[in-house]
């Protein structure tokens, strides 16, 4: 049984990759579950030591090259290493530190990138170039970020491998099996979750709020989620405040709520049934992977979303509806048409959604590995 370390941000950190690794590494076979490097966020905002899970064996600290030395040689008892890419996680310029435990490792190192940029700085470039030049193989969860990587980057196509984004095994195909109940007078509920901050757009949600038409005109908007703990350090809960504020100038504050917390995976299948439709106002256009999108695809919930390289991709086929980014008009315009009908159809889902399975796609991280570990092995063998 191959062993797995991994490389990454961890719970009790709260981010989209922490909770990404700790899913994924749950989903492997026991004894396929190594040990974990955590990292200290560059800032400094760490749980401490003492909170972390057992299987954390070490933690990197920012531009500490007795850390970088520390966690080689904890991910180096294991049979390969998996590293989660992500700018900004790591410490060192262009997040430097990430190569230089890489540059460290004796075993074969996969690394999995969550986003791909189509123009990075000069020295982020280079970086990540030589991440991925000592890697074994490249994990991206989009076509859009295969061809990012394969056109942008130095980083030959047999090396990256496409594995999609997992969702928990109970949102696949829910809305079909558990469908909300028919209320004829109960206002749609539109849906949005994830962590906080500015970048996720919910404002444009908002401002669409007023220009809803027929049947969507009394829509309640739900927002899920704790504000990004980056912005709670240096603002406080400041930018929820504002967007409530927003929602008042605008007279529609009585039908947003806000709900602060992470949800839980009861919780969240609770609030997918309840939803008539979720909407994904991102603003950035070089988010190539969205785990929220995945797991609306993966439940049979409709989409509203710009057009982010992850939605373009994967909202076809009846599954949903991309707009421009910053435009209320248009989002309103298409939670409308959406809600329009007495019964909005349900999407089509992924041809095949076990395959988005969190079991599914810890399966083929396992396959992976177990083949670039016996790749390895016969280059070590070879005089």
């Amino acid at each position: 049984m191959t062993r797995i370390g991994l490389l990454t941000t961890y719970p009790p950190q709260v981010c989209g990759i922490a909770n990404f690794s700790a899913t994924l590494r749950d989903a492997l076979p026991a004894r396929a579950a190594g040990a974990v490097v955590a990292l200290e966020e560059p800032d400094g905002a760490d749980p401490g030591t003492a909170e972390w899970p057992p299987e954390v064996c070490g933690v990197l600290r920012p531009e500490s090259p007795a850390s970088c030395i520390a966690a080689a040689r904890i991910l180096n008892r294991e049979d390969v290493a998996l590293v989660q890419h992500e700018f900004g996680i790591y410490g060192g310029p262009s997040g430097v530190d990430a190569l230089r435990v890489v540059d460290l490792l004796t075993v074969p190192a996969i690394v999995v990138i969550h986003t791909v940029l189509d123009d990075p700085a000069d020295h982020a470039r280079a970086v990540l170039n030589r991440v991925c030049r000592k890697a074994a193989a490249v994990v991206v969860m989009s076509q859009d970020a295969r061809a990012r990587l394969s056109a942008g980057y130095d980083v030959p196509d047999e090396r990256i491998h496409l594995i999609p984004h997992g969702v928990a095994p109970a949102l696949v195909g829910l809305r079909r099996a558990h469908d909300p109940p028919a209320a004829e007078n109960a206002a749609p509920t539109l849906l949005t979750w994830g962590l906080l901050r500015p970048a996720k757009g919910i404002r444009w949600a908002i401002a669409a709020l007023p220009l809803l038409r027929g049947r969507a005109a009394d829509a309640r908007y739900v927002v899920a989620g704790r504000t990004h703990p980056r912005l709670i350090d240096e603002h406080g809960d400041t930018y929820r405040r504002r967007l409530a504020a927003h929602a008042d100038r605008l007279g529609v504050a009585h039908r947003v709520s806000f709900d602060d917390r992470f949800l839980s995976p009861d919780e969240l299948r609770l609030r997918l049934q309840r939803a008539s439709c979720v909407v994904l106002p991102y603003e950035s256009a070089d988010q190539a992977t969205s785990g929220v999108l995945a797991e609306a695809i993966a439940a049979g919930v409709p989409v509203v979303a710009t057009a982010f390289p992850h939605a373009t991709e994967l909202l076809t086929a009846g599954r949903g509806t991309v707009v421009p980014h910053r435009d209320p008009t248009a989002l309103a315009d298409a939670v409308t048409a959406l809600l329009s009908e007495e019964s909005a159809p349900l999407p089509a889902s992924c041809e095949t959604p076990q395959d988005l399975s969190w079991p599914a796609v810890a399966a083929r991280y396992h396959r992976l590995a177990t083949d670039v570990l016996t790749t390895h092995a016969a280059s070590q063998d070879t005089p």
